[in-house]
């Protein structure tokens, strides 16, 4: 039992067949999340309880006949294939003027705010390519007309954003809504800054108005892409400033989300930036940027999971997470033992120390089971 200072008790957690007291969270309420240890890893729940706790809605709503618009980054492109090759109707890539955001470009709140104001207000500049002179105003009406046609008819808005860093005027750091491309470039006219926190959440609630006054029963799902900047602006390193970046987006998402959910059930956050970046020790190529197979394998079968009718079951996904962290282990163990023989050892010892990973992964296996049966023969005690 735990106790509090002068005799009270505090709530006790059961995590990973462990009990954890939370006394600094005991005042609000039956319930308190806490963060996973690596025997809830080990747990076959730790999907339902850690990772999708809070975001899995009631009914998924995604079928053959839904049809979807995705906006935004480099992770939005991943989720097109996926609902494409699962036959989802979403935004095919060969009609790029009906798109609302370029695939892989322009994923900041100012950027997909400025898309969407374009094709249904008409009041903002039009996005690339459409911006090349005069003669194309034949050219920017139709991709405007079919681009309004395609958020008209969506069922489901799947918005990924990337980055807080933007484009702006030299002169005035007013928020430039596209991407400046790099042969265009001017230091006399465009500049780049960090937007604030703010910046982002005016943003969002703008974007949030708008589909609704056009789409009032649409599904909206934000979501944040796990890939990091390739580069920044700014006189610090890039891991930190993708740090910022992401944390700046993430803290206007949840401020959003956190005043707007309440009041709509058809708004959601699938947090595909948390599954990719938390759970794995190994999650990107050697680039250290694209998410490797099996990780995008589970965080897609999560979207599913959650989204779709046909989608993912509980004991399906806690499987593919399991045997997507089997993979990030042997990763881990390959990438050490790689690095050892860069270092200077020998084959032999090579050859030992890949046997040592091996047995490793025997023994966390042996472990993973035991947990399970555990935690099965505790729910069967406390039933």
């Amino acid at each position: 039992m735990n106790v509090k200072a002068g005799g009270s008790k505090a709530p006790a957690h059961a995590q990973g067949g462990l009990e954890k007291g939370a006394e600094a969270a005991a005042s609000s309420g039956e319930r308190t999340n806490v963060f996973p240890s690596d025997a809830a890893y080990l747990t076959s729940s730790v999907v339902r309880e850690h990772l999708l706790r809070g975001f899995v809605p009631a009914d998924p709503f995604i079928g053959p006949d839904t049809r979807v618009v995705v906006c935004g980054s480099s992770f939005g492109a991943d989720l097109v294939d996926r609902l494409d090759k699962i036959g989802r109707r979403a935004a095919p890539e060969a009609d790029r003027a009906a798109r609302v955001s370029t695939i892989g470009e322009d994923a900041d709140t100012f950027a997909l705010r400025g898309r969407l104001e374009w094709a249904w207000l008409d009041n903002a500049p039009p996005p690339r390519p459409f911006r090349r002179g005069a003669d194309e105003a034949g050219s920017r009406d139709a991709a405007r007309l079919k681009a309004v046609g395609l958020l008209d008819s969506a069922d489901v808005f799947v918005l990924t954003l990337d980055r807080s860093e933007i484009s702006c005027d030299a002169a005035t750091g007013e928020a430039l809504r596209s991407a400046v491309p790099v042969e265009r470039l001017d230091p006399a006219l465009h500049a780049f800054r960090v937007s604030t926190h703010h910046e982002n959440l005016v943003n969002l609630l703008e974007i949030y108005k708008l589909i609704r006054q056009r789409r009032p029963e649409a599904a909206i799902v934000f979501a944040l892409s796990p890939t990091p900047l390739e580069a920044t602006f700014r006189p610090v390193s890039c891991l930190s400033a993708n740090f910022a970046s992401k944390a700046i987006l993430r803290a206007a998402l949840d401020e959003f989300l956190r005043a707007a959910q309440p009041r709509d059930r058809r708004l959601f956050y699938f947090p595909s930036y948390e599954l990719v970046q938390l759970p794995f020790r190994n999650p990107f190529m050697v680039d250290r940027r694209r998410v490797r197979k099996h990780v995008l394998d589970f965080a897609m079968r999560a979207f599913e999971r959650c989204f779709l009718i046909s989608g993912a079951s509980d004991a399906q996904i806690e499987r593919v997470f399991r045997a997507a962290l089997v993979k990030d282990a042997l990763l881990g163990a390959e990438g050490a033992a790689s690095r050892e023989g860069r270092l200077g050892g020998s084959p032999e010892e090579e050859r030992r120390f890949r046997g040592e990973a091996r047995k490793l992964d025997r023994v966390a296996a042996r472990l993973r089971d035991r947990a399970v049966e555990n935690l099965a023969r505790a729910k069967t005690v406390k039933g």
